[in-house]
């Protein structure tokens, strides 16, 4: 199974649990990149970090430090000045650095529930796609979504829409 096609299925599954928001490849507003990323009724936010190898597991935390940390200790807010113009509002705005829920997603049986960090959930996705929650996800923080990352959202998929990838990706196509 491609990691596409795990994305699909996972895709899929917000979409039965009625998530009114859910893409793949979702990167911005101070988060790192996730494979599949949701928001759901109560605008909490779902990231789905795909492996399809063991090895790639394992890289995981030795290569985004970082990352893993800020789940660990629930860092999830950095808060700026909010700028306008060149000049400082006076006012401040949250950067929301983690999704309320973290969960790797696997092919069935490739990480098991025990090799995971205490903040992290598991959902197995079987040969014929189905979705399989092997452990729930902790809730990280009640920050829920805010403006910019909706703004971000919508972003992305408009770029989709309208050109079938990024406007970044797609200035590239147009330069080769």
């Amino acid at each position: 199974m491609t990691t596409n096609q795990i994305a699909e299925c996972l895709i899929k599954d917000m979409s039965q649990r009625s998530f009114p928001i859910f893409l793949t490849t979702y990167q911005g507003q101070g988060m790192h990149e996730a494979d599949a990323f949701g928001i759901n009724r109560n605008g909490y936010m779902y990231e789905y970090e795909i492996k399809r190898s063991r090895s790639d597991f394992k890289a995981e935390f030795r290569n985004k430090k970082d990352k893993h940390e800020r789940l660990a200790t629930r860092r999830a807010i950095k808060v700026y000045d909010e700028w306008k113009n060149g000049k400082r509002t006076g006012g401040t705005y949250e950067l929301i650095l983690i999704p309320n829920r973290y969960f790797f997603a696997c092919p069935e049986g490739l990480i098991r529930p025990g090799e995971l960090p205490d903040y992290a959930g598991l959902a197995w996705i079987s040969a014929d796609g189905d979705v399989k929650i092997q452990k729930d996800a902790k809730l990280l923080h009640r920050h829920k979504a805010n403006e910019r990352i909706y703004e971000r959202v919508a972003a992305i998929l408009s770029q989709r829409m309208l050109y079938g990838c990024s406007y970044f990706t797609y200035q590239q196509k147009k330069e080769l």
